[in-house]
């Protein structure tokens, strides 16, 4: 791995075995065979349910949301060249050969994974297309007090709809030593349901062979961009308005995240320690904040990319370097949303009131 700008570069492949992207509600881990093998959400579902999905570290056979690209009828993974690495994902290229030279990138908003691919080159006018296979049965978290709601097609929003309620039962009373007596006095989300849906900016073709172990979409051919992108939301009237604005404008919601990260490293603070690692590390800083930023919770901040929720503590003790990075505005923010309610545990329940 190399540093272009402060930026991780890779020329060749991807030169590591997996990689964390986060985008605010959403966080997935990237692995080095090029798909995704972790998914996780915070919705409104207990603090234990956030990974959804998980595939394999090693090997590429499972799919988990995996992107295809169709050249005239063959699909292919897309290679990785000259690779740029991002807090929220990558931008790399693939040379198919013949000329034909597709820009591809994956990019997290704050609920939604979007994949793209920019024909940056076609002389011969080669048809193409994307794809995306999801392995459904074998990727989906089980875990106790869980529900699955299959994948299904929604010709009316050109997508396949999902749900999964999450269930929190109260633990039984059971007889409690002094110290034991006195835990949280509320419990944390009972009942929620988080809807997923798989999508495009193009029409989709949508096949479930298998009895629903494959999930295909696929969009008609296309001569500039396409995106495909899965959203998760907690509120089903949410999800459809999502999947609408993502379909005229996700094009323009990932080209100004790109453009805000690429001036952040451009015009943000200049720390040489002499090591070009570290070097990169501080200047991609203020971006991985922003990047752990909760869009729709003003000042709320995710405390890590592997998982945490947030934390008032966490958020705190960052606020100074938040300043320094010259996001003060959020700082402020962070200092208005944590004296929202009292928090004498440091520690929020995902639907916001204090464990």
């Amino acid at each position: 791995m190399r540093f272009k700008n402060k930026i991780p570069f890779v020329s060749r492949g991807l030169g590591f075995i997996q990689d964390r992207f986060h985008g605010g509600r959403i966080g997935i881990t990237f692995a080095g065979h090029g798909g995704i093998s972790e998914v996780l959400y915070h919705g409104n579902q207990h603090a234990g349910a956030k990974r959804f999905f998980t595939g394999s570290i090693a090997s590429a056979w499972t799919k988990l949301f995996r992107m295809y690209v169709v050249i005239d009828n063959k699909m292919f993974y897309p290679g990785f060249s000259g690779t740029e690495l991002f807090p929220f994902g990558y931008s790399s290229r693939y040379h198919a050969g013949r000329g034909l030279v597709l820009r591809h990138e994956m990019v997290l908003l704050n609920e939604s994974i979007v994949q793209r691919v920019i024909i940056e080159s076609n002389p011969d006018g080669k048809k193409i297309r994307l794809r995306m296979l999801h392995h459904e049965t074998i990727t989906r978290v089980e875990i106790p007090n869980r529900t699955w709601n299959s994948f299904s097609e929604s010709p009316l929003h050109n997508s396949m709809i999902g749900s999964v309620i999450d269930e929190n039962p109260l633990p039984p009373k059971a007889d409690e030593s002094l110290t034991q007596q006195g835990g949280f006095q509320c419990h944390d989300a009972p009942h929620a349901e988080t809807f997923i849906a798989i999508s495009s900016d193009h029409p989709v073709a949508v096949s479930q062979p298998g009895h629903g172990f494959k999930n295909y979409i696929e969009t008609d051919e296309f001569d500039r961009q396409a995106a495909v992108f899965v959203v998760f939301e907690y509120n089903e009237e949410n999800l459809h308005k999502r999947l609408k604005q993502l379909r005229r404008h996700v094009h323009q919601e990932c080209d100004a995240l790109l453009d805000r990260y690429h001036h952040a490293i451009d015009t943000g603070p200049a720390i040489s320690i002499g090591n070009t690692a570290a070097d990169s590390a501080l200047a991609n800083f203020p971006a991985t904040m922003e990047a752990l930023r909760v869009k729709d919770i003003n000042g709320g901040i995710c405390a890590s990319a592997c998982g945490y929720w947030i934390w008032g503590w966490d958020s705190i003790v960052s606020a100074d370097a938040v300043c320094l990075a010259g996001h003060t505005a959020f700082a402020k923010k962070m200092l208005f949303f944590s004296k929202m309610p009292p928090i004498p545990n440091w520690e929020f329940r995902t639907d916001l009131p204090v464990l």
